[in-house]
């Protein structure tokens, strides 16, 4: 019986913390900041030259939003506001690879990284809003 209850408070919690990250802040000022081109180095070392690509954010609908990145459509754009930073995610796909995007926003930068599993690839990246 405990085991029972203790299974049942346990998977209720986590479906409550689960719901809360994916959700987004009602009147979030901060979520119209996202908006627009921003200007993404993805150079591969911090000793190599600055390789720009642009990160279309064209719009958000509640925890949702929508765009571009490297040229790309990207697909299942969330956002989460309930922390200090705005952390995002979403996935973009090439004629043979699923990419894992995530990052987040502080100080009017957005800061990043980009998973690729099938090419055992892993890179941060950094950007700034366009002008």
């Amino acid at each position: 019986m405990k085991a029972t209850l203790f299974s049942a408070i346990f998977l209720l919690f986590c479906c409550q913390t689960a719901l809360a990250q994916t959700s987004v802040k009602e009147g979030d000022e901060r979520l119209s900041s996202l908006e627009g081109t921003w200007i993404i180095d993805l150079r591969p070392s911090a000793e190599d030259e600055a390789y720009l690509k642009e990160f279309v954010i064209e719009s958000i609908e509640g925890k949702t939003f929508s765009g571009e990145f490297y040229g790309s459509r990207f697909e299942d754009g969330l956002i989460n506001s309930n922390w200090d930073r705005l952390y995002f995610a979403f996935t973009t796909e090439d004629e043979s690879n699923v990419y894992h995007h995530s990052g987040y926003v502080l100080d009017g930068m957005v800061h990043g990284l980009t998973h690729c599993p099938n090419r055992d690839f892993v890179a941060p990246w950094t950007g700034q809003m366009g002008e």
